[in-house]
């Protein structure tokens, strides 16, 4: 099955003209979209637009959102059916607060090498079993020892490779989301924790989706394991980075030097 979504911020006076469709075309009425009635009515701000056929299921697992905020912002959806192609489904706002539980990883063995992901194509929808309440990060001039430039083109080389045509090759390189990428990054390489599990700050009450790959300090030492090894598989790193089937615009990272250290690259719909 082949899945592409393509990311519509919408505002809700735009889609209340859009709302009033009958004989004439009116607002901004797109007859590319199906549902435009049931968004307007709908209390969500911004909207991916569907461009293939998955399951409700299928895109709560690749957006790595929580199952309870999709239904809660979509009750328009028959979820027992598969989503047709033209069809809006809500997403959080980028200005709307989200939870704030933070995934403590298990102590692994030190010395484990292993890249993992956010969203994989086959994964369940992330759960944070073991929480805690953090604060909302400082904010300062960020340094954290990764080359933009390196990051920016290789992404940018990777979206024009494996899915050219279909999304905008060049991210745009958020300091806040490198800030939170510091912060997994430290907690990962402290632990010693490269697997699934030791993703933090991340997933779909934050609206990130985080690569992360202990041993590697660059984007460049990463690119390997994270793109060229995944593409044959469509893996999750692949997957975030390419842009499919969500092409977030927005993305920062960070490394970290504690013990065998680690990269960490979160992408999101907002900066």
């Amino acid at each position: 099955m082949t899945l592409i979504v393509t990311l519509a911020a919408l505002t809700l006076a735009a889609l209340s003209d859009a709302a009033a469709v009958n004989n004439t075309i009116k607002g901004h009425y797109n007859y590319k979209i199906k549902n435009v009635a049931q968004i307007a009515s709908a209390s969500c701000k911004s909207a991916i637009r569907i461009t293939g056929t998955p399951t409700c299921g299928q895109l709560i697992d690749l957006l790595a959102m929580d199952e309870s905020v999709f239904l809660q912002l979509n009750p328009f959806l028959d979820c027992s059916l598969s989503l047709q192609p033209k069809t809006l489904v809500c997403m959080p706002s980028p200005t709307d607060p989200f939870n704030t539980t933070l995934t403590v990883p298990n102590s692994k063995v030190a010395g484990t090498v292993a890249a993992t992901g956010t969203i994989e194509a086959t994964s369940t929808t992330p759960s944070a079993a073991n929480t805690e309440t953090t604060s909302s990060p400082t904010h300062a001039t960020p340094n954290y020892n990764v080359d933009q430039g390196e990051c920016i083109s290789l992404f940018a080389s990777a979206r024009s490779e494996y899915n050219g045509g279909n999304v905008n090759p060049y991210l745009t390189y958020s300091d806040r989301l490198a800030e939170l990428a510091q912060q997994s990054a430290d907690m990962a390489a402290s632990a010693g924790c490269c697997d699934e599990s030791c993703h933090t700050l991340s997933g779909g009450g934050y609206g990130i989706a985080q690569n992360l790959y202990c041993g590697q300090l660059s984007c460049g030492s990463a690119y390997q394991g994270w793109v060229t090894d995944e593409a044959s598989y469509q893996g999750g790193h692949w997957s975030t980075i390419v842009g499919y089937p969500a092409d977030y615009p927005y993305f920062g990272c960070a490394v970290s030097g504690v013990n065998g250290g680690a990269i960490v690259c979160n992408f999101s719909w907002s900066p």
